[in-house]
Order: structure tokens, then sequence, then C-alpha cells
């Protein structure tokens, strides 16, 4: 009787532990903005990525400092970049949705080198980030005079 009733502890405790193992894989959450696909238009950049590291005003407009990933012509390629963005409020989405549209540039990569990269959206929803930070952006964006300093600092807090 002992025995089942230590069996029968056993099995409870192990399920909740897989249960809780479960509940943290599920809670984890990877941030979009590590790694956002781009693609360059003459195909010679393969794999691209835009790791977001932070978002500055540049004279009233919404910059991301990027680190841009790939293979270029077949060689690992890594470059700190400065894309343009815009930020898109969804509003069909009941939940605060974000989108930050990085706009299409050209970026001259050495001396006889130039990507053309070509424009790309990511969406920011409450299944990537807590609805506590992208509300207060939303709220931002659609109210008119917010300071571009203040929608920049809550767009970095995205970040860690």
């Amino acid at each position: 009787m002992k025995s089942i009733v230590l069996a029968l502890i056993g099995i409870i405790g192990l399920t909740s532990s897989t249960t809780k193992g479960t509940t943290i894989d599920v809670a984890a959450r990877i941030n979009p903005l590590q790694c956002v696909h781009v693609f360059e238009r003459t195909g010679r950049l393969i794999n691209g990525c835009y790791e977001v590291t932070s978002f500055v005003n540049r004279n009233g407009a919404i910059w991301a400092l990027c680190k841009l990933t790939g293979i270029l012509d077949g060689v690992d390629f890594e470059e700190d970049i400065e894309v343009p963005i815009i930020l898109r409020v969804d509003p069909g989405c009941t939940d605060c949705c974000v989108t930050v549209c990085f706009g299409a540039s050209i970026l001259r990569v050495g001396v006889d080198c130039c990507l053309d990269m070509d424009r790309v959206e990511e969406p920011c929803t409450p299944a990537d980030f807590p609805s506590e930070l992208l509300c207060p952006i939303v709220l931002a964006c659609r109210t008119i005079g917010t300071p571009c300093d203040h929608i920049v600092m809550l767009l970095n807090q995205l970040l860690y």
C-alpha cells in the first residue's frame, strides 16, 4: 500500500514538473525584432536579417539601428546599418498591434558593392510582446503631437 502511494506521488510530481516545463517553454517568447528577414533585390545577399539594436530620432524621423547579417556572394556578411522606419497601427486589431515598416534602401558596402534592400514589414502583436509595452506605442502613434523622442523611447523598450 505504501509503495502504491509513493508511486502515485512520483507520477503526480513527474506530471507537474513536466507541465511546469511546458508552461515555461510556451511562455518564452522570441522577439521578432531580433531577426527581421530581409530581401536584397539583386539576389546577392542570402538569408538576410536585420537585428534591431535600437531606435533613434533623426531630425524628427524614426530610424532603426541594425546589424545586417547574411551571406553576401557566398561569404558570411555582417554590417552595422541605419534603416528608416514607419510605424503603422492596425485599426482592425482589437489588441494593441503595431507594424514596423522598414524602408527600402541602397547600402554601399565596401568600394564597389551596393545592396538594393527591399522594404519589409514586421508585425508586433501581443503574441510577441506584452500589451503593457505595445499599448503605449499605439496610443502615442494615435495622439497628434506626441514627441518623436517619446515614441523612440517606447520602441526601445521592445528590445529588452
